[in-house]
């Protein structure tokens, strides 16, 4: 399972899965709206579920750590002490290390490219703009273990005219039904 970091070319089950293609499928099934569109065969379903629970994995201190330095470089700070500038990046690494990488980078990105964006932002901010992606992840992990915990359908098989003379006798004394209207051949 080590091998399942969210990139371009994550292996699954022997299958490539791209980022794109993880977050196509995540949209798809993850959404709100209308009925979720599932992969076709339970293998691709496990894939699926595989590399999205991959790619829920938190980012990390180091990495927000990395990502803030964008930030830095386009909204100029006054000038902190070292050891406010250390507790100042210390809040925001903690407030965001629980976010995965992809949605802290889209994040950070919407942040940046919002006009009315002006200043450093404050954990919160960033925490905004991520929570819809992350919500949508979390709800197509959801519907995809419930799809595979699902049970296999039942194969219909045609009843035998003793097993319908027997429904119909129970269901005759007990709903006090006529005979003919139960189980229509």
């Amino acid at each position: 399972m080590k091998d399942l970091m969210l990139k371009a070319g994550t292996v699954v089950s022997g299958k490539t899965i791209s980022l794109e293609s993880l977050r196509h499928w995540q949209r798809r099934v993850g959404s709100y709206l209308g009925n979720p569109q599932l992969p076709e065969t339970r293998e691709e379903r496990v894939a699926l579920l595989l590399g999205l629970q991959a790619a829920l994995r938190p980012a990390g201190a180091e990495y927000v750590a990395k990502a803030l330095m964008k930030l830095q470089v386009l909204y100029w700070r006054p000038d902190f002490s070292p050891a406010e500038a250390k507790a100042f990046y210390a809040i925001h690494i903690e407030d965001l290390n629980d976010v995965p990488p992809d949605i802290l980078d889209d994040a950070i990105r919407e942040y940046r490219t919002d006009p009315d964006s002006r200043f450093f932002p404050h954990p919160g901010a960033i925490r905004r703009r991520a929570r819809p992606k992350l919500a949508e992840r979390r709800c197509a992990i959801a519907r995809l273990k419930s799809a595979l915990e699902e049970a296999p359908p039942i194969k219909w098989k045609p009843r035998t005219p003793e097993e319908i003379a027997r429904i119909r006798a129970a269901a005759k004394t007990l709903f006090h039904v006529p005979p003919e209207k139960v189980l229509h051949e």
